[in-house]
């Protein structure tokens, strides 16, 4: 899937549902964003590692901007104010 953020798209993958369906009820499960490391690598190298912690978490995986299959854009915009996700 991919987000429009700001000038570019963000390609993202979620593995595992956002809700659990338990005895008590329904809960919801927490999030964690998986952020891969440095230029010319994505997400993939992550996924066979962490995909087991979806049963637990829902697993939000995503590409920088620029890297894997996420939108190249101009290489002025790769700076530290237009970091892919906003805390």
């Amino acid at each position: 899937m991919k987000a429009k953020i700001r000038d570019t798209e963000i390609y993202f993958d979620i593995d595992g549902c956002g809700l659990a369906v338990e005895e008590q009820g329904i809960r919801e499960k927490p999030v964690a964003f998986i952020i891969h490391g440095g230029p010319g690598v994505d997400h993939t190298s992550y996924k066979p590692c962490f995909s087991p912690l979806s049963h637990h978490l829902q697993m939000v995986y995503f590409d920088h901007r620029g890297q894997g299959r996420s939108a190249r854009g101009l290489k002025e915009t790769y700076t530290l104010e237009n970091r892919s996700v906003e805390c």
